[in-house]
């Protein structure tokens, strides 16, 4: 019989695939015996709680805390409850683990970091803080991204172990943060596929993406491939995320597509399914993903994925099976590839069947969860 581990989880809260992959990695280990915590920092982005799950062994705790004082709140909760309470191990998904080399030291805690950094490759592993000049309105953002990377780069380093999310963001880690290759261990994402189901049936011709309202998404590329599109074909476009949308909006209007085009804001994740269901494809112009839940997900519905060839994306999608992958920022070859399976339903339907395979046979969370236990329990071992 194998042990049971009791094994706490630390996440400063944000809406988007880390959260996600946090609270179902979380119940999907209760699933194998193990008894888990999870501590959310909460703060005024916090719209919503994650769904709970109806299984005793999996306990979830809010902390309220201000973002720019998150470490402290967590770091006095901690001590208050590890006086009191026996755990294994402590699994960080974000800096606010960079300190907890000290509390799991006194403790003979294992702490894993589980890396979901949103964006490695702008990290600067030498600069702490920028030039004073880049203190103003316009950069203060990338100010706050170094922060955030100095502490994800102490966090990675102090670990016994680290959790990537993809092939791609492990060379991130150890290019741009300098992190031993021998440290890290990939273990890929899963996809609830009963609530992310296909929906065979003929379908009228909607494209759909999901993700943030951020540059990086490429939402402005989809628009000026979507205003050809429409010359051609008949579609409607559902935009599906959280953010500000007016500027957006306008470009849409300039292009002339803003009757084309739906907005449906921030749907929760219980919900999204349904969009998926009503899609013909999906579509991500993406720059960056550290994994891309969304593609998986839109996978595991039967829809054929177009996005573009950066990063970790061609993990997920392969191009020519299960969708098609394009150049970041190309608007040409991404009209070109919309209109293709808009021609083509008979290629559509057999990239969504092969999407949905290759989600059933690889992005599984039993099998993350049991990779994840794998990883703890080696660790554990090579600590005594």
């Amino acid at each position: 019989m194998k042990e049971k581990l009791k094994i706490l989880f630390t996440h400063r809260f944000s809406f988007g695939g880390g959260l996600v992959i946090t609270h179902y990695l979380c119940n999907h280990l209760v699933a194998l015996g193990h008894e888990v915590i999870c501590i959310y920092i909460k703060n005024k982005l916090a719209h919503q709680e994650p769904p709970m799950f109806d299984n005793p062994q999996y306990k979830i705790v809010w902390l309220q805390s201000v973002s720019m004082i998150s470490f402290w709140t967590l770091n006095k909760f901690l001590k208050s409850y590890l006086k009191k309470n026996h755990i294994d191990a402590i699994v960080s998904t974000g800096p606010e683990g960079s300190y907890l080399k000290g509390i799991c030291s006194k403790k003979s805690i294992m702490h894993i970091a589980s890396y979901h950094h949103p964006n490695p490759i702008y990290a600067d592993a030498r600069v702490f803080l920028p030039n004073l000049k880049l203190l103003n309105p316009r950069n203060i953002g990338k100010w706050f991204h170094r922060w955030d990377s100095h502490f994800e780069r102490l966090r990675l380093l102090k670990a016994d172990a680290i959790h990537c999310l993809s092939e791609y963001q492990k060379s991130a880690a150890c290019e741009k943060l300098g992190v031993p290759e021998n440290k890290i261990a990939v273990i890929y994402c899963g996809v609830n596929i009963e609530r992310f189901s296909p929906n065979w049936n003929m379908k009228k011709p909607r494209i759909l993406f999901c993700g943030g309202l951020i540059s990086n998404k490429g939402i402005d590329v989809l628009f000026d491939a979507f205003s050809t599109v429409i010359k051609k074909h008949n579609v409607a476009l559902d935009i599906l995320g959280d953010g500000n949308w007016e500027p957006y909006r306008q470009k849409a209007i300039d292009l002339g597509i803003i009757n084309k085009v739906h907005y449906r804001g921030h749907i929760a994740n219980d919900r999204i399914g349904e969009y998926y269901k009503q899609a013909y494809l999906f579509v991500a112009p993406t720059k960056h993903e550290s994994f891309g839940l969304t593609l998986a997900e839109a996978m595991a519905s039967g829809l054929p994925v177009i996005s573009t060839l950066n990063t970790a994306v061609p993990e997920v999608v392969k191009d020519g099976i299960t969708g098609i992958l394009v150049s970041w920022n190309n608007v040409s070859a991404l009209a070109k590839a919309i209109i293709a399976l808009l021609d083509n339903p008979g290629m559509a339907k057999s990239m969504g069947e092969a999407g949905r395979k290759r989600v059933e046979e690889i992005f599984s969370w039993v099998k993350a969860a049991e990779q994840m236990e794998g990883l703890i329990v080696q660790t554990l071992k090579q600590n005594k």
